[in-house]
């Protein structure tokens, strides 16, 4: 499984989240505690540490996962009996969280349905 960080999401919602209460980079700065060289530099490109991170998820309200992407291109579903169910994508072509839940969820279904 890989995970990426979408730093440009994460901008984006920070500059959002701002731009909503209206206030300037300076005064996110003073609210988060955070320097403002340090949201300068997150805001050219650099990743934040995970204190920092963790400071700006709360200022925003927001969780981790949203500003992570994970793909993996294999899933094992347990069943109620024990037995697990392995899927794989063809060519390892990536499965993203959301897709992944999906199909978690339609494995889950069927599943039920078969039981009954």
């Amino acid at each position: 499984m890989t995970a990426t960080f979408e730093h440009g999401s994460f901008v984006d919602r920070l500059d959002g989240h701002r731009q909503s209460l209206g206030l300037s980079w300076r005064q996110v700065a003073a609210a988060t505690g955070l320097e403002p060289s340090t949201l300068q530099r997150i805001i050219a490109g650099s990743v934040p540490d995970l204190a920092r991170f963790a400071v700006l998820i709360d200022w925003l309200g927001a969780s981790a996962d949203e500003f992570i992407t994970r793909e993996q291109t294999a899933i094992s579903v347990r069943l109620p009996a024990g037995q697990e169910i392995d899927l794989q994508t063809t060519r390892g072509v990536p499965l993203t969280t959301q897709q992944l839940k999906h199909l978690r969820a339609a494995v889950s279904s069927m599943i039920q349905a078969l039981d009954s």
